[in-house]
């Protein structure tokens, strides 16, 4: 899903469609991907193709750490 989000996002190998990589990392990050998350984060800290939501950023960057540190 992460991929997928990322190359909607940037117009890899598809047309850019940054709805679509938005609605594959919002479901990734659900499903608690720390990509997912940081890319998120990364989007709502610089306010690309989102509203720039720095509380939003920082939260999705504890879980994306958080999840990381949980992984095998």
């Amino acid at each position: 899903m992460v991929q997928i989000g990322e190359c909607y996002l940037e117009g890899v190998a598809v047309e850019q469609n940054t709805e679509r990589a938005l609605s594959y990392l919002k479901e990734a990050t659900k499903r608690k991907v720390p990509r997912a998350m940081a890319l998120l984060a990364e989007m709502y800290l610089f306010g690309h193709y989102v509203e720039k939501d720095l509380e939003q950023a920082i939260d999705l960057l504890h879980f994306a750490a958080k999840y990381e540190a949980l992984a095998p």
